[in-house]
Order: structure tokens, then C-alpha cells, then sequence
């Protein structure tokens, strides 16, 4: 349980807008992709918490993932923001989305394996989930970024081959002033250890074509939950590839060009000091 000062709420308004634009993209992944995102869940972040595994054994919490995944395949697509904001009534933020959420995305992949819900069913569950996650209002203070720095981290899509263009385009950054971190052939999990503890507010990652859509939507699903400060903007092949599954994604933003992503940084920076709201990613 968690007090009542300063407790984060869902915003309907953004799960509203957001939820058919995440559906579409996951309704435009292969099935095998797909499931591995659903079966995948959380995983990796609850595995950070020793307790996650006892609490989830409970039989009301139990009760609760299952309440949680009827409602992400409902009908009534309002079910889920209603079963979410009564959980967060009584649960911390940290609680809601590594038990609950992880709980439910979980819970979704072993009942597709066992032919309780179609593919349709976890399109829109996952499309729900991720909206739940970016509907989230809480304030946050971003990380101090030294005075005067322009500073962003550059990164290639998880398990990306592909890192030249990025290469030269932090190169060239470099030279214009920017102090750039550049993180390319990383993994999931050590791609994100290395964002989360970056001081940098403003992250650009590089795709190089449509293949890396399912990497991009677990990083950018983890990256709001664990760095909820940083923006994110995609680049790369991928944009020209696919750029209606790219906007599907809801990215921060998207750059075709040196001059895209620099007009990108620099508001995305420029906004980076003090408090700010998850609400304000928004675009």
C-alpha cells in the first residue's frame, strides 16, 4: 500500500487517444513478435524486485491480474483505465505496473498459449497496456544536465547491426557542440541499464529497417517506466521504411534528417530543467 500525497494518476484523455495508435502497431507484428511481447511482459524489470514474486502468489493480487487482463480485452475499452485507476487507489506506482501490469502481460501470453484469447485479443490488450503506461501523470524531476552542456545520448535499436550512420551522425553532433553518448550494438537489458543511469534528457535511437519495430516497442515501453524524463526520437531506415508503424509507436518524435534531429534536441533540451509532467511527452 502506498499514502494518498502525491499519488499518480491515469489520465483518460491520453490512454483514450493513444490506445488505437498502439493497437494498430502491434496489430502490425508478426504473431510470433507479438507473443514473445506479451509472454515477455515486464519481466526483466520485476525480476529488480525480491518480493514481486511473493506478492504475485497471493490470491487477491492473483484475482486482480485476472480482473486486469479481462478488462484489457473488453469490449468497453474504458474497462481498463476504470480496473487501473481502483488499483492505483491502494497500490504504489512501482507496484502497478511491476505486479499488476507485469502480472497481466504475463498472464495474457500464457492464456493465448493456451487458446483462451486470439491474436486479436492481445493486439489490443498490448495496445491497452502500453497506453495505460503513457497515460500515467506524475510529477518527476528531470536529471541535472550541466550548465550550458547540450547533451543527448545517441543509440542503435537493441541488437542493431547496423551503427554507421548513427556513428557519423555523432561524430558530426560532437562538432557542433553536442556532448553525445553513443550506445550501439547493446542488448535489451544492458542498453537500458546504460540509459537509466545517463544524465542526459534527450535519447535518439536509430533503426535500421521494419525488423526492429518489436525491439523499439520494449524499449520505449521500459524507457517510460524507468527514465519517464527522457525523450525519445527514432531515425534511421525505418522511418522511411515504415513510417506509419513508426508514428503507430508514439515516439517523442521522428527525424528523417541531420536538421530533424537537431530541431528535436534542441526543444527537447531546452525543456529538460526542474519538474515536468509525464503528461507533456504528448505530441
Amino acid at each position: 500500500m502506498s499514502s494518498n500525497a502525491a499519488r499518480p494518476r491515469l489520465d483518460p484523455e491520453t490512454f483514450s487517444g493513444d490506445q488505437a495508435q498502439l493497437t494498430t502497431f502491434y496489430n502490425a507484428l508478426p504473431p510470433n513478435a507479438v507473443r514473445d511481447l506479451a509472454l515477455e511482459g515486464f519481466r526483466r524489470l520485476a525480476e529488480r524486485r525480491h518480493k514481486t514474486g511473493d506478492i504475485a502468489r497471493d490470491s487477491s493480487v492473483k484475482e486482480t491480474i485476472d480482473r486486469m487482463c479481462l478488462a484489457l480485452i473488453a469490449a468497453d475499452s474504458d474497462a481498463s483505465i476504470r480496473t487501473g485507476e481502483a488499483i492505483l487507489a491502494d497500490q504504489s506506482l512501482e507496484d502497478f505496473y511491476l505486479i499488476y501490469l507485469a502480472g497481466a502481460a504475463t498472464r495474457l501470453g500464457q492464456w493465448w498459449d493456451r487458446d483462451r484469447v486470439s491474436f486479436v485479443d492481445v493486439t489490443v490488450a498490448l495496445g491497452r497496456l502500453h497506453a495505460l503506461v503513457r497515460s500515467i501523470e506524475q510529477p518527476i524531476r528531470s536529471r541535472p544536465n550541466r550548465s550550458g552542456a547540450k547533451r543527448a545520448i545517441f543509440a542503435t535499436a537493441p541488437g542493431e547491426k547496423h551503427t554507421l550512420g548513427v556513428t557519423m551522425a555523432t561524430d558530426l553532433f560532437r562538432r557542433r557542440g553536442w556532448h553525445i553518448l553513443l550506445l550501439v550494438g547493446l542488448e535489451h537489458d544492458a542498453l537500458l541499464s546504460r540509459i537509466s543511469r545517463a544524465d542526459a534528457t534527450a535519447l535518439g535511437v536509430s533503426a535500421a529497417g521494419q525488423h526492429a519495430a518489436p525491439q523499439l516497442a520494449r524499449l520505449l515501453l521500459d524507457l517510460r517506466i524507468v527514465r519517464p524524463d527522457c525523450r525519445v526520437f527514432i531515425s534511421g531506415n525505418i522511418v522511411s521504411e515504415a513510417r506509419d508503424l513508426v508514428h503507430s509507436l508514439l515516439p517523442d518524435g521522428v527525424a528523417q534528417s541531420v536538421e530533424d534531429a537537431e530541431r528535436l534536441l534542441e526543444a527537447f533540451t531546452s525543456h529538460a530543467a526542474g519538474h515536468v509532467a509525464v503528461k507533456d511527452r504528448r505530441h
